[in-house]
């Protein structure tokens, strides 16, 4: 037989001309993860039994009972090469040839990758909150966590495009008008600190002609107290949460100062003080987080440094204009604990004087920059996270915040910028397209919302229902996971669950997932939102972990129950071959589906989940470590089949599948879903 391929012309070896043809297999491998990508190449030996090599030119035909053989090269020199793609069905790929004698590596081991388990919603020291990212990556380590995925805020990164280069109170005030793509409108600057004020005493004007350059500047004054106790005014600085500065992106403060000499001691105590990491906008403090606390004084306040609180002073001669300039990021680095890893939150001046005397404080052009954002500053983030001597990996998405507390999205892979907010109208569904034309995949977080007031461009939900509604009424944006492993966020996990099942059963196939949305010092023991994702994976690297997602073939839980932090599901449905996270269309007899879970220990519970509804009795588990279980599922008119696991009854699951669907007919399902055995 002669056939032509590519332009030139091939022998094909017909199954009467074969029979005595011995293909030798020889793979690199005989083991690979059923995930429907996998690709391994064989190299074939063609030879005729008396070992004489084949013809150049002839195309050996090849069959594999699991996966796919993608194509065979005619024979060379008594060698061909073909491609073998491993199905999503594990078991015992054999390799055949019709008409001919196989050898060598006829048998590839299709099976379950390794268990990588991964925190996918993760905020360290970009992000407003105590956290650093050496706490959430120790504390990982010591949980077995694998793989952190950082999602800092998208705005942190860009944080100096929207905040002043300088407040220079040209306008005559204390505060000025700011706005930005992604933040919106808002007010900079310096406000008095009503606790802190005494009427009549002390002041804080914008005055014209006081400036360096003889133009507007801020005069701080006031009349001292008790001689003890001496009297002081604070201004706190206001910019909402937009003011946490990673300390990475290297910022630098300066502002001009003119200490004036009106009294026989001099111009009283002049402190500017600059927390680190603090929660100050959660409304809470961080016991011992870092501070610098810059001073003017004839007083020589180093001496209360500690190891947390370092006092640096300002030198500047009386009676006249400096140009004050630090480093933060270098000082941090020097002499704080934290180093760089935390962030800027919101500086307060204050003056001081004591009894019967007056300090009187001339300030300019008050400046704060970052020399590295956008692209540069995520950079540099992963070149910190890498060299950190944790065992964990780190890869580093970000949070979409743009949208209100109601719509927040995470966006997963490095291919990904950031949006572009300040070139075209950015709503969720072209976010979450620009991430897919980007190469990564979105999931959408805490449907409920924060718990906290907010003033978002979309209403809260008030309920399961009206948060199914709303998700349904914008396809739930084309994302491709669902956070639904929280205990309580807002709501209660029950109705999380409630809504993610509504929605495969109208066809939205959505992984759900497991967060915690950590910002602040809390262990993964002490955490009640302590949920991670666990896939079966070739590897941890991001293009692995970002298919397995994407397909579905994920379960989330609790890890500190989990000995090492883990735990292997399968869920498969026999006759369909049909795995977890796919779509089985048109199946009508009633078929066995499969769970497996290990380990668990004697005393536990394992449910299945069918529609959303408990399906049968609650399985006991009377032996540690493996548990198996077989439902019969009728899936004529579509069903959503999934399995929880529970320590007690009373209590919410700690450890959830995603489910195998069932359809009677669908128009379009997304090629990763699809068995393919």
């Amino acid at each position: 037989m002669k056939v032509v391929l590519a332009g030139f012309m091939v022998l094909l070896l017909a199954p009467d001309a074969a029979r005595a043809a011995v293909v030798t297999i020889s793979a690199p491998t005989v083991r690979m993860v059923a995930n429907g990508r996998a690709m391994v190449a064989l190299d074939l030996t063609i030879t005729a039994p008396d070992g004489t090599p084949a013809p150049d030119g002839v195309v050996v035909p090849l069959d594999v009972s699991l996966g796919r053989v993608l194509g065979v090269t005619p024979v060379e020199d008594g060698h061909a090469t073909a491609w073998l793609r491993a199905g999503t069905w594990p078991g015992v790929a054999r390799l055949t040839s019709p008409g001919n004698t196989v050898l060598g590596d006829d048998e590839i081991w299709l099976a379950h990758g390794s268990t990588v388990d991964m925190q996918l919603h993760l905020h360290g020291s970009l992000s407003e909150g105590t956290a650093s990212m050496a706490d959430h990556a120790r504390d990982a380590e010591l949980t077995g966590v694998d793989v952190l995925w950082w999602t800092d805020h998208d705005g942190g990164y860009l944080h100096p495009d929207y905040v002043f280069e300088v407040l220079d109170f040209e306008d005559g005030d204390t505060v000025a008008e700011v706005e930005h793509v992604y933040a919106g409108p808002g007010e900079v600057g310096f406000a008095l600190d009503d606790a802190t004020f005494v009427d009549g005493l002390w002041s804080g004007e914008v005055l014209a002609g006081i400036g360096p350059d003889g133009s507007y500047g801020w005069r701080l004054e006031g009349i001292g107290g008790e001689p003890l106790l001496p009297r002081d005014a604070e201004w706190s600085f206001s910019l909402g949460k937009t003011w946490a500065s990673m300390l990475l992106s290297d910022i630098e403060l300066s502002f001009w100062l003119y200490p004036r000499s009106i009294d026989r001691i001099g111009p009283g105590d002049l402190f500017l003080t600059i927390p680190f990491s603090s929660n100050m906008n959660g409304g809470s403090f961080y016991d011992d987080h870092d501070t610098l606390v810059f001073y003017w004084s004839p007083t020589d306040w180093s001496v209360l440094s500690d190891e947390h609180t370092v006092y640096v002073p300002i030198d500047a001669p009386a009676d006249n204009w400096t140009h004050v300039t630090f480093n933060l990021s270098e000082i941090a680095a020097e002499r704080l604990p934290r180093g760089v890893d935390q962030h800027m939150e919101a500086p307060r001046f204050r003056i001081q004087a004591s009894l019967g005397h007056q300090a009187s404080f001339d300030i300019d052009d008050f400046r704060l920059h970052g020399a590295y954002l956008g692209e540069e500053l995520r950079d540099r983030q992963r070149d910190y996270l890498d060299a950190m001597p944790y065992a964990v990996e780190h890869l580093v998405g970000t949070e979409i915040s743009a949208f209100g507390q109601a719509t927040h999205l995470n966006a997963y892979g490095s291919s990904v910028p950031f949006l572009p907010y300040d070139t075209e109208e950015m709503l969720p569904e072209t976010a979450v397209q620009f991430v897919h034309d980007h190469g990564g995949i979105v999931s959408y977080n805490h449907m409920f919302g924060t718990g906290s007031a907010s003033d978002d461009l979309f209403e809260l939900p008030l309920s399961a229902e009206e948060a199914l509604a709303g998700l349904l009424d914008v396809g739930v944006y084309g994302v491709d996971l669902l956070e639904v492993g929280y205990r309580q966020r807002v709501f209660e996990l029950a109705e999380f669950l409630t809504v993610w099942d509504a929605l495969g059963a109208e066809g939205y196939w959505i992984t759900g997932i497991g967060s915690s949305d950590l910002h602040n010092v809390v262990t993964y023991l002490e955490s009640e939102n302590n949920f991670v994702t666990w896939v079966a994976s070739s590897s941890s690297h991001e293009e692995d972990l970002l298919w397995e997602l994407k397909r579905g073939a994920a379960w989330f839980g609790d890890p500190t129950v989990f000995p090492g932090g883990d735990v292997r599901a399968q869920l498969r449905a026999v006759t369909s071959r049909a795995t977890m996270g796919q779509v089985v269309v048109g199946a009508t007899a009633p078929e066995y589906v499969r769970l497996d879970v290990n380990p668990v220990q004697a005393g536990w519970y394992v449910r299945w989940i069918v529609d959303g509804e408990p399906a049968g009795p609650d399985h006991a588990v009377v032996s540690d470590g493996h548990f198996r279980a077989n439902a019969l599922i009728n899936p004529a008119g579509g069903k959503v089949v999934r399995f929880e696991v529970y320590e007690d009854l009373d209590e919410p699951p700690v450890l959830l599948s995603n489910p195998i669907y069932f359809v009677d007919a669908a128009g379009w399902v997304p090629p990763e879903r699809i068995p393919d055995p």
